[in-house]
C-alpha cells in the first residue's frame, strides 16, 4: 500500500481536499485535478496505480471517462473506482472493465476499502 499513486479526479474542490488529504495520511502518494482536461496531463506525470473518479456531471459517467482515457492510450489496466450519488444503471460493461463503487455520502474506511480491493491489497 505504501506509495501507492493515485490520481483523483474531482470537480468538488472540498472533496478533492478531503480524500488527497486522508489518502496521504495513510500513505498514498495522490494527485489530484479538478478539470477533466488536465486528467490527461495529470495522468502522464503521475503514473498512476489506480483512478479515482467522481461521477458528478449527469451526462457523463465512469465507463464513458475510463473509455475516454484508454482510447488515449493511457490506464489500460489501471483499477478505477466511481464515487457517485446512487448506484447507476449499469449493463455490465463497468463492472466488466473492473469500475468499483463507492455511494457519496461515504465514510473514509469505506472508501479505503474500496481502493485496497482495487489495487489487489485487500
Amino acid at each position: 500500500m505504501l506509495g501507492r499513486r493515485i490520481l483523483v479526479l474531482s470537480e468538488d474542490q472540498l472533496l478533492l481536499d478531503r480524500i488527497t488529504a486522508n489518502l496521504g495520511k495513510r500513505g498514498y502518494v495522490v494527485a489530484s485535478t479538478s478539470l477533466a482536461c488536465d486528467s490527461w496531463c495529470r495522468w502522464n506525470e503521475v503514473d498512476a496505480d489506480l483512478l479515482l473518479l467522481d461521477v458528478e456531471p449527469p451526462d457523463r459517467d465512469a465507463l464513458e471517462a475510463v473509455q475516454a482515457l484508454e482510447h488515449l492510450g493511457w490506464g489500460k489496466d489501471i483499477p478505477v473506482v466511481a464515487l457517485c450519488d446512487e448506484m447507476p444503471d449499469d449493463d455490465g460493461s463497468a463492472i466488466r472493465r473492473g469500475v468499483k463503487w463507492v455511494v457519496k455520502p461515504f465514510a473514509v474506511d469505506v472508501l479505503l476499502s474500496t481502493i485496497r480491493v482495487a489495487l489487489g491489497d485487500a
